[in-house]
């Protein structure tokens, strides 16, 4: 088996020679099927908006921060600047 270049690109077509080299490299094609695939998670439900609570958990504050919890999520607002990032979740096992 030589590496040429063919005159015409498409089809290519093998001889029985290279098609029995190549099987004993990589063996001869199969008839099974592949496996089924798993479906995909659900992605995990979005985190709830602090804004919009009804009512929280808890709340501390702790050298100038403000610590708000509901669920098992926990958000951290700095009082000097009143921002606050997105809610930090644990996994509560």
């Amino acid at each position: 088996m030589f590496a040429i270049q063919p005159d015409q690109q498409y089809p290519v077509k093998l001889d029985q020679n290279d098609i029995a080299d190549i099987q004993r490299l990589y063996g001869e094609k199969s008839t099974n099927e592949f496996p089924r695939r798993t479906p995909a998670p659900p992605p995990p439900p979005p985190s709830p908006d602090l804004c919009s609570l009804d009512r929280v958990n808890g709340i501390l504050i702790l050298e100038n921060q403000m610590y708000i919890s509901y669920k098992r999520y926990v958000w951290s607002i700095n009082l000097d600047g009143r921002t606050y990032n997105g809610p930090l979740a644990f996994r509560i096992t």
